[in-house]
């Protein structure tokens, strides 16, 4: 299984930061946080058409590697881009699968 130690962010806003959206990296996640930071240079020269934009490198903890979790960042004025992987409650989490015509079928019978 691969260990996930870091991740980058590419994010653009607008001029008051109000509206801000993800951009795909190429590369989202790494196995060593020194990779991550060594692609840095490449995605803000990919994206340096967009103004006020923020490319960080956030590091993984290897326990949520374990559980469903899911990225949480914003950016303000004092501290530019910040983000976290958080664990996301069970609650939360919805299962979608799909049923063949014949188990639906029975399902529906009484």
């Amino acid at each position: 299984m691969e260990h996930i130690a870091a991740f980058i962010l590419a994010v653009t806003c607008s001029g008051d930061l109000k509206d801000c959206r993800e951009l795909p990296a190429p590369l989202p996640v790494y196995e060593l946080y020194e990779d991550c930071a060594a692609d840095l240079p490449a995605v803000r020269k990919r994206y340096g058409k967009h103004e006020n934009l923020y490319v960080e490198c956030f590091e993984v903890d290897p326990m949520l590697a374990e559980v469903d979790s899911e990225i949480v960042w914003d950016v303000t004025p004092e501290h530019g881009l910040t983000a976290s992987v958080e664990p996301i409650d069970d609650e939360e989490v919805l299962v979608a699968s799909r049923q063949s015509r014949n188990e639906e079928s029975r399902s529906l019978q009484p």
